[in-house]
């Protein structure tokens, strides 16, 4: 309770706040409501205003999306360019940690040691020649923090949404392998992967938390253990208490990464028109349809903000050349 789908990671692995779960959270509390149309965009029309029933965080977040009037398209670079900065904010870290907690990238930055080390190794083991040995110690060094780090970023998408960076690592993973395998230094490569894979879980879900920290993590952690097995009698129970329980909880399971199998414990049974999710068909539909819309609504909303944080790594000609 009081945790929005947004702030899930944040509470649960310190990760970066989610400001399209935020706005799905939003919408099912009444705030908003969200218009996907047939030309892909989507629209986030106001309904409400927020007062001081949510935190002060989420006032920000709300009243900085709505600044230019009651309709946003969030599937334009403005909304994009908020997704980014709201995802640089933690929310209710200092509750969550106690003061001499330490620094959890300072660590992060520690265990790349790891990696730059294995790959002054492969560098070595590489050949014998001493001019490139030292090319390739130094090439492959930098190339071990990087791997390192993506390894460990990883780690932090393990139970939320936003799959990207466990794909990146497991990437990762194989390329360093392969690289100690033919480098002659397989056993270097395995520990230095199981080093950054025990790093970034350390990282993730360490550290000297607070009680409430500890508190939400494990419940953050049941929920979605609950979520993703639920049975077809505790169904039947929930929706008896509550008609709109499936979309009541949908954000918070897309947002654990968990709407698939929470959808198909819901079998053949027909749901309503989603209540804040305004779609162009009209009807009964099953939970998994549902479940399939909504994840291809925040897909659209995400979309831009993906964009741009993958051109910050193309070269400027590229960019210009594609445009």
């Amino acid at each position: 309770e009081g945790i929005t789908a947004g702030e899930i990671g944040s509470h649960l692995t310190a990760a970066g706040a989610d400001l399209t779960m935020m706005v799905f959270t939003w919408a099912e509390l009444g705030y908003l409501r969200i218009c996907p149309d047939k030309r892909g965009r989507v629209y986030l029309q106001r309904y409400m205003d927020m007062g001081n029933e949510r935190t002060a965080f989420e006032n920000r977040c709300f009243y900085t999306l709505f600044s230019r009037g009651d309709v946003v398209d969030a599937t334009g670079i403005a909304y994009a360019r908020l997704c980014i900065k709201v995802s640089a904010t933690i929310s209710g870290v200092k509750e969550m940690y106690t003061r001499r907690a330490g620094n959890a990238l300072l660590f992060r930055a520690i265990c790349c040691g790891i990696g730059c080390f294995s790959g002054i190794c492969y560098g070595n083991n590489f050949t014998t020649d001493k001019t490139w040995r030292i090319v390739l110690a130094v090439v492959l060094g930098i190339l071990g923090v990087i791997v390192a780090w993506a390894i460990q970023d990883g780690m932090y998408r393990l139970h939320i949404r936003g799959k990207l960076p466990i794909y990146i690592a497991s990437a990762a993973n194989l390329l360093w392998l392969v690289l100690g395998i033919w480098s002659g230094s397989w056993l270097i490569g395995i520990c230095a992967v199981l080093a950054q894979i025990l790093s970034g879980l350390a990282a993730a879900y360490g550290g000297r938390r607070s009680e409430l920290g500890r508190h939400d993590a494990a419940q953050v952690l049941g929920l979605r253990h609950f979520v993703k097995h639920l049975q077809p009698e505790e169904i039947t129970r929930l929706m008896k208490n509550d008609p709109d329980y499936f979309f009541n909880m949908a954000p918070h399971a897309l947002a654990m990464g968990v709407i698939k199998p929470f959808a198909v414990a819901f079998g053949r049974r027909k749901m309503d028109q989603c209540p804040y999710l305004i779609s162009r068909v009209s009807g009964k539909r099953s939970a998994e349809d549902w479940a399939h819309l909504l994840a291809d609504t925040a897909d659209m909303m995400d979309m831009r903000a993906r964009q741009m944080q993958i051109e910050k790594w193309i070269p400027i000609h590229i960019q210009i050349g594609k445009k």
